[in-house]
């Protein structure tokens, strides 16, 4: 795997002022739309549409729109496909003007079974236009959206997929944003940046290779283009088209609105030992030791649950996976459920917990459960450590809560070493709570691709409803993972056992790295069963025994109303660590105040 850090650093800071991103909401007037207000015009925003004509609009190739199928209607720009045939470009429009660094907000939708792109970087030096393309399509009906996620809404069409997507059904009004600020380009979907990628990175050009685009020399590099509407044959609708220059190599001059989740800004934070700053209108809480960034505690309504993400190294080397919330070139994008670090399992109740996501079809769905974040209870700075304290509850398909839990997250970090101990306590509320022998829990981690094992064959993973998932052999050059039981078992052998810890080491580029999750002796049946699996999910499972080693008797955790059990786990994220060397780190652990049991 080629370098992926450069990518990964915190989002670009090239956002609009609230006040320009208020007058291209979605839910605007009929009267706003297709208007700038006078904070966009002093922040450089200029209309590419009118809402009354076509005008600074042209055919590609061509000197003015006539011979295209475009026209204005009802204050959208939108294509009357007349017989439905896809030209293939011959009836694209380009605006007049190019734009290489730039921000730009469109409004649109399209027909059911519908087809359009708009793309970025377009020069008119080919028969058929090539651009990158922000894919509008409608991802149910149509047939080139069941080709893969990277040809679906949002996605930089046929080169890297979109992920985490609030995505509005086909007919209704969807917004989109593209920034570039000459180096990273960044796609967002209804306010949800939904794909980062570097221009001309090692990563990107291994994307395009794999791309129809693969045979263009040019492609994936800085372009000063046109802007360009498709007309695939299906109706679409365009409005609020608006745009602004950014100044090279400055980034915006405007004051940048909030981070995306799980992202913490490029201007490090001074302040010493472990820092917590929420932004509850973001839904995340992010922490920082010795002023750099470490993770962020999100609860994003695209998550079935709140998890931390993402997670680093003390030298900020992530190793997390990107996908679904930040995917990356290169990373496999299968188990939209596996994101950051989290705590749940797979039969509650009959309901399961573990598996639901986005990514859920309508008839599994009343069989699925949602973990919700209710408050943050209280943050404490401190020059050694750092607790969070949070409250969520565990609900059921029909909204009613099951159970109330409580977790302190606490947050160590010295030298190399970063730690965080998971105190987490659940209630059952008014009715009897089971939880039942399930190979999906519990508490779990899906790391960066360099620290998976490598593979050599394709294998087929089946969850506890019986739903397969494929995961695909891939280029091994850079992944050096291996697990290690406190058994002394090795790779694949470490699942299905028992053990204290299991320890994770590799590198990411010249960077040893070892990932450890320790399990306290108080917590029910320990020692816990380990769910680690070479692909890179990486969980203990206290709550499996017989769906492990089938002559065990089957494990059942019964709470009745009002009763509580408590369950504690480390996770270590240092260099590199002898097995010994954690043995004396668990037994620390095991020396802390017990977790409760269940009553």
């Amino acid at each position: 795997m080629r370098n992926l850090r450069s990518y990964l650093t915190p989002a670009l800071a090239v956002t609009a002022t609230a006040a320009s991103l208020a007058t291209v909401a979605i839910e605007q007037t009929s009267a706003a739309a297709n208007q700038l207000t006078a904070a966009e015009k002093k922040a450089g925003w200029t209309l590419l549409f009118n809402g009354t004509s076509l005008e600074g609009w042209r055919g590609y190739k061509r000197p003015d729109a006539n011979g295209t199928r475009w026209k204005v209607d009802g204050g959208f720009l939108s294509v009357d496909p007349g017989d439905g045939k896809d030209t293939r470009g011959q009836r694209d429009i380009v605006t007049a003007t190019t734009f290489d660094r730039f921000e730009l907000t469109w409004d649109w939708r399209v027909s059911e079974g519908g087809n359009s792109g708009l793309k970025y970087f377009v020069l008119e030096d080919m028969d058929s236009a090539i651009g990158h393309e922000y894919q509008m399509i409608d991802d149910e009906r149509h047939a080139d959206a069941k080709v893969g996620p990277h040809r679906q809404t949002a996605a930089f069409y046929d080169v890297l997929p979109a992920a985490n997507r609030p995505l509005r059904p086909a007919g209704q009004i969807n917004q989109s944003r593209v920034v570039c600020d000459g180096k990273f380009v960044e796609h967002y979907l209804n306010g949800t940046r939904v794909l980062r990628y570097e221009l001309d990175s090692p990563a990107l050009r291994e994307a395009i290779a794999k791309s129809k685009f693969k045979d263009n020399a040019r492609f994936g590099k800085l372009q000063n283009g046109h802007i360009l509407l498709q007309d695939h044959g299906d109706k679409v609708w365009y409005r609020n088209v608006k745009i602004r220059r950014l100044p090279e190599g400055k980034g915006t001059s405007a004051p940048a609105s909030p981070q995306p989740v799980g992202t913490t800004g490029s201007a490090p934070m001074q302040a010493k030992g472990v820092q917590f700053v929420a932004h509850e209108a973001a839904k995340r809480v992010d922490v920082t030791i010795d002023g750099k960034p470490f993770t962020s505690y999100i609860w994003p309504d695209s998550l079935k649950k709140p998890v931390l993400y993402p997670l680093r190294t003390s030298a900020g080397t992530v190793v997390t996976r990107g996908f679904p919330l930040d995917p990356r070139p290169g990373e496999r994008v299968d188990h939209p459920h596996h994101a950051g670090l989290w705590f749940n399992h797979g039969d509650v109740n009959g309901l399961d917990f573990w598996n639901n996501s986005y990514d859920i079809p309508a008839d599994r769905a009343p069989k699925m459960g949602t973990i919700k974040h209710k408050r943050i209870v209280e943050t404490r700075n401190g020059a050694d450590h750092g607790e969070l304290a949070v409250e969520m509850d565990w609900v059921a398909a029909d909204g009613k809560p099951l159970l109330r839990e409580t977790t302190r997250f606490i947050f160590r970090g010295a030298g190399d070493a970063r730690s965080i101990d998971r105190l987490t306590t659940l209630t059952a509320l008014d009715q009897r709570v089971v939880f039942k022998d399930n190979k999906e829990g519990t508490i779990g981690m899906r790391v960066a691709r360099q620290l998976e094992q490598p593979a050599d064959k394709p294998e087929v993973f089946t969850d506890s409803s019986g739903k397969a998932t494929k995961t695909a052999v891939l280029d091994n050059t850079g992944v050096t993972g291996q697990y290690l039981s406190s058994e002394g078992l090795k790779g694949d052998a470490v699942w299905s056992t028992r053990g204290r810890w299991v320890i994770l080491t590799g590198k990411i580029d010249s960077e040893a790295i070892t990932l450890g999750i320790l399990d306290h002796p108080s917590n029910p049946f320990a020692p816990t069963y380990w769910h680690a699996r070479g692909y890179g999910l990486f969980a203990a499972n206290p709550l499996g025994r017989k769906v492990f080693k089938n002559d065990q008797e089957e494990l059942v955790l019964t709470l009745e109303p009002g009763k509580a059990v408590t369950f504690r786990h480390r996770i270590l994220i240092r260099g590199a660590a002898t097995s010994e060397a954690i043995e004396r780190e668990y037994r620390t652990f095991a020396a802390t105040a017990t977790s409760s049991r269940s009553n």
